[in-house]
């Protein structure tokens, strides 16, 4: 219970600070709306009773007039904060996704691969955009629940001069029948709360229950059918394959919103019954308390609507509490996932010689394995990597060669040894500032439906000189005659954006990376998407556009690595082999020689 409540005002702050101007208007809202009823229902008495006991016109006319300035005002005033709420509630719900996404960008890459991250995303994802626990649900519960107390003290306040009036019914006397009538309302509340509360609950723990089973798939499936480049790949093989994958896909929502909003709707459906029969009960009640004499015909409207409201807010509190408290299990995940550490410790700031003095990477005994997993992705790797040199990393599929460059990047740590910049540890260095040293491109990049310029910079302001000249340097000087700087890459935000080619996309990522001006060049299967002529100007260029920097070339073409100083052969995580193209050749029983001889005959 300590833990949830902490969780609770942890909230209510995590909310406040995410729209400091929400709270105030739901609440005044939600005052004005429990406020109003009583005015009416006070005015409409004194109306009645202007009009059965005094008969006098002024009386009548004032009330009238009261209750139509009365009205008027606070149903602008309403309308007013309804509105405000409604639009704070917008913002909120888009700075809370922009929360989520900049905690992603600040965790370890490693971590992002994480099966639990991957389950915890998706959880919290539908948690909030289904019934009752998303973020707008929670901040309109807060407000009905301030609201349904404060209705709840002046409903009680109206009617008490109904429970005391005298009214006696067969030997029964007043204040029994009162206990007998707060009993029954107490224990229908009571009823309705567990009912609704125990749905609520259920629902929630169904969607975490089906998190990998279904909510993956649904997540996986949406981004197939909403990215229009998967069209071609669909039309041209098999139709049916997304047809049944939309089967698959219907079947799948049927079964969890069905049973979903079956299990709110069971909570809300006898509610809604235990709520008919206290108004039934309601209404006997004070008819026959009219009936016998005890109020006055004007107090008959107050008291029906005075004690309809005791219960009407009555339920407006046990519903808040309903999704307030079994909402706990999404703030506790919520927590979870923002309370994750970087786990980047970041000491040293590099010194500005390092950008001008020799850059040296040195691997001494480091393996690495992914978490919770007992399989070594690299063991015990022994490697230097030599300024102004450039080195090839060569090795079949699943060799190692991309998680080692991701370990140099410090997108993973390593799991036993150390990685050492010119002599110092990688970790001692500022993260930041260490990976302004990189120019790299990864087999995997990610261009972005911005301008070419922006693509190129990845940044709006940028020096249009050198994103041409870096353009030019990788073959693209016939592609900047026909399109500007300017121009979006595909159609997502322009529907007149480039569509480019694998060949343009690559020679573009190798553009950024010539324009960061890195002193440490990494090339990740720079070439893969590129034609023979293409690629042989790249490397015939490729000493021109390195310079004397250090760099790391990645490849599957071994005939692409020759140009380099050295290549390092790894084979299932272990450097097997290193030296130049010439003293690995002439070792026949090598894995180089091997990989070498099998490609060889595509060549001759």
């Amino acid at each position: 219970m300590k833990y949830k409540l902490k969780r609770f005002f942890r909230f209510l702050n995590y909310f406040s600070n995410l729209e400091s101007k929400y709270f105030p208007c739901i609440i005044l809202f939600n005052v004005i709306k429990s406020i109003r009823p009583f005015i009416n229902l006070y005015l409409s008495k004194c109306i009645i009773d202007s009009l059965s006991i005094t008969m006098s016109s002024n009386y009548v006319m004032k009330y009238v007039w009261y209750m139509v300035f009365v009205n008027l005002f606070m149903m602008l005033s309403e309308g007013y904060f309804q509105s405000r709420s409604n639009y704070y509630d917008f913002k909120l719900t888009k700075n809370h996704s922009m929360m989520k996404s900049k905690k992603l960008m600040d965790l370890n890459y490693d971590m992002l691969e994480s099966e639990y991250l991957q389950d915890t995303i998706v959880e919290l994802n539908h948690l909030e955009t289904n019934g009752i626990y998303n973020l707008s649900s929670f901040g309109k519960s807060i407000g009905d629940f301030i609201g349904g107390i404060l209705g709840f003290l002046i409903s009680f306040y109206f009617s008490l001069e109904f429970f005391k009036s005298d009214f006696t019914f067969k030997n029964i006397n007043n204040t029994t029948i009162n206990i007998i009538f707060i009993t029954i309302f107490l224990l229908l509340n009571i009823i309705s709360f567990i009912t609704v509360s125990k749905f609520n609950k259920k629902a929630g723990s169904f969607i975490t229950q089906n998190t990998k089973k279904v909510f993956r798939y649904i997540r996986s499936y949406m981004d197939i059918i909403y990215d229009y480049k998967s069209g071609k790949d669909i039309r041209l093989y098999d139709m049916d394959l997304a047809e049944n994958a939309g089967d698959v896909y219907r079947s799948n929502m049927y079964h969890v919103f069905s049973y979903f909003w079956t299990s709110l709707g069971k909570g809300s459906t006898i509610s809604n019954f235990l709520n008919g029969v206290l108004s039934v009960i309601i209404f006997i009640f004070i008819s026959m308390k009219a009936f016998y004499g005890s109020i006055s015909i004007g107090e008959i409207m107050l008291y029906i609507g005075a004690i309809n409201s005791i219960f009407k807010n009555a339920l407006s509190i046990i519903k808040s509490l309903s999704i307030i408290i079994p909402s706990d299990s999404y703030r506790e995940k919520l927590f979870n996932f923002m309370d994750l550490n970087t786990n980047i410790e970041t000491k040293k700031v590099l010194n500005k010689e390092i950008y001008t003095n020799k850059i040296e990477i040195e691997f001494k005994n480091v393996s690495f394995k992914y978490p919770d997993t007992d399989k070594y992705v690299l063991k015990n790797i022994n490697l230097k990597f030599n300024s102004g040199k450039k080195c090839a990393i060569v090795g079949v599929n699943g060799s190692g060669k991309t998680t080692l460059i991701k370990l140099i990047l410090r997108l993973y740590e390593p799991t036993e040894g150390k990685i050492l910049l010119n002599g110092e540890n990688i970790k001692n260095y500022n993260y930041d500032n260490y990976l302004d040293i990189f120019s790299v491109v990864f087999q995997d990049f990610k261009l972005f439906s911005l301008t070419l310029g922006e693509n190129v910079a990845v940044s709006k302001n940028y020096d249009l000189n050198e994103v041409k000249n870096s353009l030019i340097k990788v073959g693209l000087s016939e592609f900047l005659k026909k399109n500007d700087l300017t121009s979006y890459l595909y159609r997502e935000f322009d529907e007149n954006g480039i569509e480019i080619s694998g060949g343009e996309a690559q020679k573009i990522a190798m553009a950024r990376a010539l324009y960061k001006k890195g002193k440490f060049i990494i090339l990740d299967e720079p070439t893969a998407a590129l034609d023979p002529i293409s690629e042989s100007n790249i490397y015939s260029k490729f000493n021109t556009i390195v310079q004397n920097n250090t760099a790391i070339y990645i490849s599957h073409r071994l005939s692409s690595c020759r140009f380099c100083d050295d290549i390092c052969v790894l084979n299932d995580g272990v450097v097997v082999q290193y030296g130049s193209h010439e003293t690995l050749i002439g070792d026949t029983l090598g894995k180089y020689y091997e990989l070498w001889t099998s490609q060889a005959k595509y060549y001759t």
